[in-house]
Formats: C-alpha cells, structure tokens, sequence
C-alpha cells in the first residue's frame, strides 16, 4: 500500500515541514526547515531588490569605473605634494572644460551634418542626378519597382529619424538625467579623495568571509580595465581624428560624422572598423568611382597604422580579452541597455572573467591538495 504523511515537526525549536511517502519497499522523506524557507525568501526579496533598483547600481557601477580612471592620476600628482582633494578637483575641472570646449567647437557642425544627412538620405538626393552609374541604377529600379523603391525610401527615412531619437534616449539614459549626472559625478569624487577609496567601500559592502577574495578580483580587474580605458580612449580619438581628416581633405561630405561612427566603432574588434568604412565608401561612389577608391585607400591606410602602430603599442597589455568575447559582451550589453550596456561591458566582462579565474584555481588547489 502507498501512503504518504504530511506533518510539522517541532525538534528543539526548529519548526519545519517533513514530507513522509511510505512505499513498498522504500521510504523517502523531505525535511525542509523553518531556516531553509527564511532563507529562500530572503533570496527571493534580495533578487527582487536588486531588479528593482537596477538603474541605481548601474549609476554606482559608472561611478566606480570612473573613480578607477580618475585615482591613479590623483596618485601621480601626489608626487609632486599637492594634495589629493586638489589634484582630484583640478582633473574634474580639466575634464569639464575639454568637454565644454569639444561640444563648443564641434557640436555645431554635428548638428548641421547629422540634419542634411537625414535630409538627404530621406529623399535620396544624394544619389540622384550626380553619377550617372547610380542614376541608372535609379531609374531602373524605379521602372520595375517604383512603388517598393519609394515605400523603401520611406521606411529608411522613417528609421533614421527613429535612430537619432534612439540615440538621443541613449544618451539621457546613461547619465539618467541631470540628476543621475551629478550623482555620478559626487560618488566618483568621493570615491577618489580617500587614497583606495574603492577598496574601503568594498570592504563595507562585502562579507568578512569573501572580503579578502573580492579585494582581490578587484585589484585586478580594476588594473586591467583602467589600461583598457585609457588605451581605447587614445586609441579611438586618434582613429576618429585621422578619418575625419583625411575625409575632410578628400572633400567627402559628412567627414565629421564618418569619423565620429570609426571612433565609436573602434570598440569592435575587427568588424567594426570595416563597417565605419563602408557608408564613407558608398558616399565617396555616389559621387564618383575614383573618389570611392581614395577614400578605401584612406582607410587601408588608417587600419594599417593602427594594426602596425597605434595597437602594439597601446593595447598590448591593456585587457587581454579574446576578441570574440569582447564583440559578445558588447552585443549582449547592448542588447541588455543600451548605450549604457556598451559603456559597460568590457569592464563587467574583465570583472567576470577574473572571477571566474579565482574560481577555477580555488577548486584546482583543492583538488591538488586532495591528491
């Protein structure tokens, strides 16, 4: 006969749910104490928490990577006696005031190009009437699938203007508003004037039995993504500079834009720099064929610099990441916030790999030690 038995049992103060099922030949019985269940709520309410207050711990998140980017030049200074809190005041008021000058001198006519190229492409008169290659390509399509051709065109028009929006959300979701901005910026400050300013927070955040291992992956990691940091910045700004130059010189339209979109893509090992040529490319073709061949010279001749020259000697020891799981944490990060998933993927990948690192040499040691 089966039979099964549901009862609570109270053993030395511990209340708790057993599960009894009597079978034939077997008994097996489940006893899930009062401290299990606690524990899994606790769990459950933590996970909770945690997705709820996600944005705030992004913010944190940024406030802590550019904390690790602003100390080791507040170290530096210190060299010198001048004290922290004014090496830390002075690198925020430099930062700003580059920023204030970039945005004062460039933004102007990032506006202005990103308006006419919007424009233009919604109407496709770009192509239209300036090569004859293209027009011809034009007209053809337009005799066989003129009503696809113009819903196409509409739908691409539609589709950039939804792109520039995207990106304006993007960029007011990384910071959170001007709120989010100045939060960021106050945590990082703080952070930075105590000398180890991050490992103390991390000792008041961390449990005293995973302090030291957390301490630990930190110092590593923060090493790690400060090289990265400062190498891609260098790296990017140079990549952007040689290609809006060099368009520039070769009357392609739109060369500040072109370069903005290389310096961006610059994060994207190997692919990206590919994809940053190919709308430089097609703008350079549609006006005519011999342009299109200088502007693939050009960025030949940038890829080469930057593999022979700017690469070995900037990011040699900066990561050390695969370049397959750098392009996957920048699809997954995107894919999961964003602009802001971009901003942080790299960092939260080297955090990651270096914690899966401590854990695979933890348990090779034991096990040495068990033989």
């Amino acid at each position: 006969m089966l039979s099964s038995q549901i009862y609570l049992s109270c053993c030395g103060g511990d209340f708790g749910i057993k599960i009894t099922k009597n079978m034939p030949e077997t008994k097996t019985s489940f006893d899930i104490s009062f401290i299990s269940l606690f524990r899994i709520v606790l769990v459950g309410l933590l996970v909770w928490f945690v997705y709820r207050t996600l944005g705030i711990f992004e913010l944190l998140f940024l406030a802590i990577i550019l904390a690790s980017v602003i100390s080791p030049w507040a170290t530096y200074l210190e060299r010198f006696h001048i004290p922290r809190i004014v090496s830390i005041i002075f690198i925020y008021v430099a930062l700003f005031i580059a920023l204030f000058v970039v945005v004062y001198l460039l933004m102007p006519t990032f506006l202005q190009e990103t308006a006419h190229f919007l424009n233009l492409v919604s109407n496709l008169s770009f192509v239209t009437g300036q090569d004859k290659l293209f027009s011809h390509i034009l007209t053809t399509l337009q005799s066989d699938n003129s009503f696809v051709l113009s819903q196409n065109l509409s739908s691409l028009g539609g589709s950039l203007s939804q792109i520039s929006t995207t990106v304006f959300d993007s960029v007011v979701r990384i910071f959170g508003g001007l709120l989010s901005f100045a939060v960021v910026i106050v945590i990082s400050v703080y952070l930075s004037l105590r000398k180890n300013g991050i490992n103390y927070f991390l000792r008041l955040v961390s449990p005293a039995a995973y302090e030291a291992k957390i301490l630990d992956i930190w110092r590593r990691s923060e090493d790690k993504i400060t090289r990265w940091f400062g190498a891609q910045l260098i790296l990017s700004s140079m990549i952007g500079v040689m290609v809006w130059f060099g368009l520039l010189m070769l009357h392609v339209p739109f060369s500040m834009l072109l370069g903005l979109l290389a310096a961006i893509l610059e994060l994207v090992p190997f692919v990206g720099p590919v994809i940053a040529a190919i709308p430089a490319v097609l703008l350079g073709l549609g006006q005519n064929p011999e342009l299109a061949l200088f502007v693939v010279l050009l960025y030949i001749l940038v890829q080469q610099i930057e593999v022979h020259i700017l690469v070995p000697n900037l990011m040699k020891k900066a990561v050390g990441m695969d370049p397959v799981i750098a392009i996957l944490a920048l699809l997954i990060g995107f894919q999961l916030a964003g602009m802001l998933g971009i901003v942080m993927a790299i960092p939260v990948m080297v955090i990651i790999i270096e914690a899966g690192s401590d854990i695979i040499n933890t348990r090779k040691s034991r096990i040495a030690q068990r033989t």
